[in-house]
């Protein structure tokens, strides 16, 4: 299972270089093109914001397609072992479209939500 687990781990960095490799020396046709990672906004206790990096990563290419990835913390134990690792499984969520209306302004047409159907072919 460990060794599966580190297999798995190295091809996910191997597709994440990959996509910043091929965003890094692509016509950026798309200014949103590369590798996105979302955060949440936390307010700490002086008052200021602070931003969390979540393990939710968008990648947006050239050809204006996108995916949606989530990694999910899973603990792995070995029978014979006291100690508990982490791995984080990470796995496509959403896949769709975008198209830019504006500088600031673009639509993403969901073609497949894979945790929630009901979002299939929609507009975000």
């Amino acid at each position: 299972m460990k060794s599966i687990m580190q297999t798995l781990r190295r091809a996910l960095l191997l597709a994440t270089v990959l996509v910043l490799c091929g965003a890094a020396n692509a016509q950026k046709a798309n200014p949103l093109e590369g590798l996105w990672q979302y955060v949440e906004e936390v307010a700490k206790p002086d008052g200021q914001k602070a931003y969390i990096g979540k393990q939710i990563y968008k990648t947006i290419t050239a050809d204006n397609k996108y995916h949606v990835m989530l990694g999910v913390n899973i603990p792995l134990k070995e029978a014979d072992s006291e100690k508990t690792e982490m791995s984080t499984l990470t796995f496509i969520t959403q896949q769709g479209e975008i198209e830019m209306k504006s500088d600031n302004t673009y639509l993403e047409y969901i073609n497949n939500h894979y945790l929630d159907k009901s979002l299939n072919n929609t507009i975000s």
